[in-house]
């Protein structure tokens, strides 16, 4: 097409010049200024594309066309436009690379002719004329196009010229001609470039700018022979550039370098390099920084970012530590931990690229002693600034962590000395009050130190000990008498006040909780626990040695006798622990012993804090410790006690609900202990937190809400169990509102129930309210007894006292659902212990249905703390499902039967196909659990197994009985739902997901296909459903994984399937169940021969669906197609054996037996369908 070309910067005319550009070319240059990277890039090299390919077809017309884009690229660096510069630049670079038919010398004529800067140009225009001046040169450069002599100088000066009348634009000048010195040769560089930029070096110092001194070193790097000795004492003052002599020039250079910081940064990483360039110049390095560096970092803020980024950019260069801490105190660091943690500070960024580098460069382990040094001195320095904000910095703990050995320990005894007021880590003030304070304050971010120092994974055992029970003694204790027996009792100390105490306590379970979570050196969790219950048992004779020095060491709250008698039996139980030698070394567990040891332990230190909680929880721990070890099961079962089992289950469930990470943990760790000796009644107890609460009020996840969905109306039988189920909760319910029975007589005695569960409070406020009326309400009165007066009176003074009673507000209500939720989901942890262990076949069935209706709450839109409980338990669902070879000793099948109903009614709510995938996966577990029930005979390896003898006198069936069970409890509900109800429940889906995993088991569901095929009452609707699922079983199984009696349950459809072909009519076809009939049909056609097809598929159906043909959309007309192609074919079988004859046929002819018997093998293994 013809264009005018567009007016030219500086020109007052638009030029009259047409060309024939074609149209691609021109779209394209819309795109070079496209905002993304990916799509300038991507149009770049379809421009130069599209010129190769025009240049092929019309050569003639290529030459104006490459002209045009020439000229236009060159116009363009000069746009205003936001990302037109780059575009442009990238395009000319790719462009000069790929066509060598451009001069270089034409590139620059174009440039010099469409960049020319005119008197009447504006400002504007004059800049954006300069800087596309640079982005052309530099295109030029970058496309490694060679430049001659001339042309070369010309390009040097005219840069240079450029950046001497637009600052703004000298950056980028520099740039360029950086790239362009890299790219020349020394003898090049010699005879064009270094004359030129001689001119400006010859300056030497005198009102030395940026730019300059990186033109001199980059020089002295290109040629040391042009920059010599002799050079740079004629004209710079010293031999060396960054000697010495020369540190004040460089230090004003600095100061002056805030007004161009983008030449500034250059500036530094060339100083950078330069000074690490040798190793042998540190000591010169430290003496730069300090004539240098440190007067930066006293003058403004600009020339402190200067200081830091010089800082920065050194320790790129450099990782040694020593280096590092030799630059960065006093004053660099005083400038770090002032600016932590302000954003607004405009040092803040600096200082925080400072601390990542720093951080980098220590964590070379061998400079432990250099790290060390730099932790000390960043600790002195923020006491005597009194930062204490970054000693609790990420930075100062990662420096910490990457202490080692012998390191550690000696930064802990500093810690240590300088919170008790001794050491030489800090020096005291004058002011004794002062003092005091600021020692307290300092010391409460110095015990997080501790616990860093403490859970390092390089150091012996007796570091974090020590560590813990400097914690302990100054948690609960305080020393009143100096004594070398005790550690950490050797002087008296200052009075440590009730805010670092309560850090203290806080980093010393702290510290636990790390120790018990932590596996160094993928540490064996046997041996880590093991190791984790013996810092316990150290920490308990430590206390113990407190305890029993009263004139030396007192608690900090009074311990009461009896708690003294608590701790002694404590002590006995732990010395009279043995571990248990009959426990193999393989079994992966540790002994009944040692766990409770470790719960003992752990409640032990907890009679400091909460003594009369913590003494009713052992008192049940003692007993369930002395069932445990003389398995007194007669004894439990005369006296009618509960399991100890379920008590300790009771009780991990309270550390669960506690507040404290580390009673979490160590509840989890106890009861994977324990897990050899679960019982159904344990594992039933923490899936009723998982249920729901019979509540609506309060129920959190409305469980209420979803059964009803699931079950339709309520059974009276069901709200008996309901009943029974709310009686059994815990007592700590918060007096909720219970949901009222349906009939009267429950009703009464939920009422008297509720009378009898008043608050005391609230029956005083009342009689009070009522004063002389109240005595007599047990006896008949007239009304006339009262006046209205009287009677509105006695109504305001009730109104008084129901209002004084305090009730939940709104954000208190929310508060509970939190934790009651976050409790819920904090019971997963023992439910994923119970099914990663080696019996989770024996509890699978108590399990499966709490976690599927999570599982549904999810896909319903929970929110919240509600969702998290629902994520965490789909992940323990999937796990459970993908179990393979559990066994089930414990259930009977009735009792998985009665599971499998429920699981069932449960998966009528699955109306999203991927939830009907998870209800899928669950019952399919019970499925297996069924199949793998073992005979009478074999031992149960269950320890409760006495209990249920009346479940177990009846054998257990076979696996093949227990999986026709399921499958045909599976099919009922089926059946009844595609039979029995208007409008299916179930998602196919849900039947699709079984027969994918086991199709041949499956195969059954057939005779539910003909039966709902057969009946009248059966609605299109429910057909077409039926009809795919058909599709889904011939899809799934093959015709030689089937028996002959398999097979022959099929010969009953095919009619069927004929039949609806033929009741199909033009006027009204029903095209999804056309859809899934000719898809049943093409799996027929090929699991069968040609002669089995022609029953079926006869000339009657073919000519019918012709007639229908018209009418047919695409779907139909696309699977008409592919049976008619089908059914074309001839007999794989016999084509197959044919073949087979004939090439061994051929081979014996041919005498190579050798690939006769290959070709049978490959032929076997088909026919066998491998």
């Amino acid at each position: 097409m013809e264009i005018d070309e567009p007016r030219c910067f500086g020109s007052g005319e638009k030029k009259k010049v047409a060309h024939k550009v074609d149209k691609v070319l021109l779209d394209l240059f819309w795109k070079l200024a496209e905002g993304n990277d990916n799509e300038r890039v991507k149009a770049a090299e379809s421009l130069v594309n599209r010129l190769a390919e025009n240049k092929k077809q019309d050569a003639e017309g290529h030459a104006s066309q490459e002209k045009y884009c020439l000229q236009r690229l060159v116009r363009g660096m000069a746009s205003s436009r936001k990302f037109a510069r780059v575009g442009y630049a990238v395009t000319l670079t790719k462009l000069l690379r790929e066509t060598k038919d451009i001069k270089v010398k034409k590139v620059l004529e174009v440039i010099a002719e469409e960049l020319k800067v005119s008197a009447h140009d504006p400002k504007t225009e004059v800049g954006n004329k300069l800087l596309g001046r640079v982005f052309a040169y530099g295109a030029v450069i970058q496309s490694e196009r060679k430049l001659k002599g001339e042309q070369l100088g010309t390009v040097v000066r005219e840069l240079l010229t450029v950046g001497s009348k637009k600052s703004h634009i000298r950056p980028t000048v520099t740039q360029t001609l950086m790239d362009l010195i890299g790219c020349l040769t020394l003898e090049v560089f010699s005879e064009t470039v270094w004359p030129v930029l001689k001119e400006d070096l010859d300056k030497g110092w005198e009102e030395c700018t940026p730019d300059r001194l990186i033109f001199l070193l980059a020089c002295r790097n290109k040629d040391k022979s042009l920059v010599d000795k002799a050079y740079l004492k004629a004209h710079w003052g010293a031999a060396k550039i960054l000697g010495k002599k020369n540190y004040e020039h460089i230090l004003q250079l600095f100061r002056r370098s805030v007004e161009t910081p983008q030449l500034q940064q250059m500036m530094l990483e060339m100083v950078a390099k330069e000074m690490t360039r040798k190793v042998d110049d540190m000591d010169d390095l430290k003496d730069f920084w300090t004539k240098v560096g440190n007067p930066l970092l006293a003058s403004t803020v600009p020339r402190k970012q200067v200081a830091l980024s010089l800082f920065c950019h050194l320790l790129e260069q450099t990782s040694d530590p020593a280096l590092a801490e030799s630059m960065l105190f006093p004053a660099a660091a005083a400038v770090i931990c002032r600016a932590y943690d302000r954003k607004d500070d405009a040092l803040f960024d600096v200082c925080r690229r400072a601390e990542s580098l720093l951080v980098g460069a220590c964590r070379d382990q061998e400079k432990s002693g250099a790290v060390l040094s730099m932790v000390t001195k960043f600790i002195q320095t923020c006491h005597r600034l009194k930062y204490h904000d970054f000693l609790r910095s990420n930075t100062l703990s990662t420096l910490v962590s990457s202490l080692q050995g012998e390191s550690v320990k000696e930064f802990s005894e500093m810690c240590m000395d300088c919170m008790m007021g001794r050491g030489d880590l800090v020096q005291q003030d004058d002011d004794k009050e002062d003092s005091a304070k600021h020692r307290d304050q300092f010391s409460q971010q110095l015990v997080p130190l501790l616990r860093v120092a403490a859970v390092n994974p390089t150091v012996q055992q007796s570091v974090p000990l020590t560590i813990l029970q400097f914690l302990l003694l100054h948690t609960f204790f305080k020393v009143i008498k100096a004594t070398k027996d005790i550690p950490h009792c050797q002087e008296v100390g200052p009075n440590f006040s009730p805010a670092l105490r309560n850090q203290c306590q806080s980093m010393f379970y702290k510290t636990l909780t790390q120790l018990l979570s932590m596996r160094p050196d993928r540490q064996n969790p046997d041996q880590q626990l093991l190791t984790y219950i013996r810092v316990l048992s150290d920490l308990a004779h430590f206390t113990q040695k407190l305890l029993s020095n009263a004139n030396t060491v007192q608690p900090v709250k009074a311990f009461a006798p009896e708690l003294q008698e608590e701790w002694q039996k404590i002590m006995k139980i732990i010395s009279n622990s043995k571990p248990n030698q009959k426990r193999k070394s393989t079994s992966g567990q540790v002994g009944e012993a040692e766990t409770f040891t470790l719960l003992i332990l752990h409640l032990a230190f907890d009679l400091f804090k909460d003594p009369e909680a913590t003494m009713e929880v052992l008192q049940d721990i003692y007993i369930c410790h002395q069932k445990a070890a003389k398995k007194q099961k007669a004894k439990q079962a005369e006296d009618g006690e509960p399991e100890w089992m379920e008590v300790m289950t009771e009780i991990l469930l309270s550390m669960l609900s506690r507040p404290s990470k580390l009673a979490r943990k160590t509840a989890v760790a106890v009861f994977g202990m324990l897990s050899s000796h679960v019982t159904p009644a344990a594992v039933h107890l923490i899936t009723q937190v998982l249920k729901e609460n019979k509540s609506k009020k309060d129920d959190l996840f409305e469980f209420e809400d979803i059964k009803e969905e699931i079950n339709g109306e309520a059974d009276d039988d069901d709200d008996d169990k309901n009943s029974e189920e709310e009686n059994d909760d815990d007592d700590d319910s918060d007096g909720k509102e219970e949901v009222m029975p349906a009939d009267e007589d429950s009703s009464e005695d939920d009422s008297d129930d509720d009378d009898a569960e008043v608050d005391d409070e609230l029956r005083r406020s009342v009689k009070a309210a009522l004063g002389p009326a109240a005595a007599g309400s047990d006896e008949e009165e007239e009304e006339d007894d009262l006046s209205d007066s009287e009677m509105f009176k006695l109504d305001d003074q009730l109104a008084a006292a129901f209002r004084s009673i305090k009730r939940p507000t709104k954000k208190e209500k929310k508060e509970k659902q939190k934790e009651v939720a976050k409790f819920r989901l904090r019971t997963l942890d023992l439910l994923e212990v119970v099914v990663k262990g080696d019996r989770c076949g024996d509890f699978a069935l108590e399990i499966v249905e709490p976690l599927m209706r999570l599982v549904l709450l999810k896909f319903r839109g929970q929110q919240g703390e509600g969702q998290q409980l629902c994520n965490r338990a789909t992940l323990v669902f999937n796990h459970l499902c993908k179990q393979r070879n559990l066994v089930d000793h414990i259930h009977s099948q009735e009792e998985m039967m009665e599971v499998t109903h429920n699981l069932l009614q449960l998966a009528q709510s699955g109306s999203n196909p991927q939830l009907a995938g998870h209800m899928a996966n669950g019952c399919l577990c019970i499925m297996r659990l069924m199949s793998a029930q073992p005979d009478s005979s074999e031992a149960s390896p269950v320890k409760t197994r006495a209990m249920r003898e009346d479940v177990k006198k009846e054998a257990p069936p076979t696996s093949h009985d227990g999986q026709a069970v399921f499958v045909k409890a599976v099919q009922d509900a089926l059946e009844e739902d595609l039979l029995k109800r208007n409008n299916p429940k179930y998602n196919m889906a849900f039947f699709s997901a079984m027969i994918l995993k086991y199709p041949s088991v499956f195969w059954p569901f057939l005779t539910t296909v003909v039966k709902v095929f057969q009946s009248e009452q059966t609605k299109v609707h429910t057909k077409t459903l039926t009809c795919a699922l058909l599709v889904h079983l011939l899809n799934c199984n093959k015709r030689a994984s089937l028996s002959q009696a398999e097979w022959d349950m099929f010969a009953p459809v095919l009619p069927i399937l004929k039949k609806m072909v033929l009741s199909q009519r033009k006027g009204s076809i029903r095209s999804r169940l056309l859809v899934e009939v000719l898809s049943a049909l093409i799996h027929v056609a090929q699991m069968t021969t040609v002669e089995q097809r022609k029953t079926v598929l006869t000339g009657e159906v073919f000519q019918h669906l012709a007639l229908l043909k018209p009418a047919f959309n695409k779907d139909v007309r696309r699977l008409h197609f592919a049976l008619k192609q089908l059914l074309s074919r001839p007999d794989k079988d016999k084509a197959g054996k044919k073949r087979k004859q004939e090439d061994g046929e051929n081979a014996a002819e041919n005498g190579t037996p050798g690939k006769k018997k290959k070709k049978q093998k490959q032929n076997a293994g088909v026919v066998n369908g491998d």
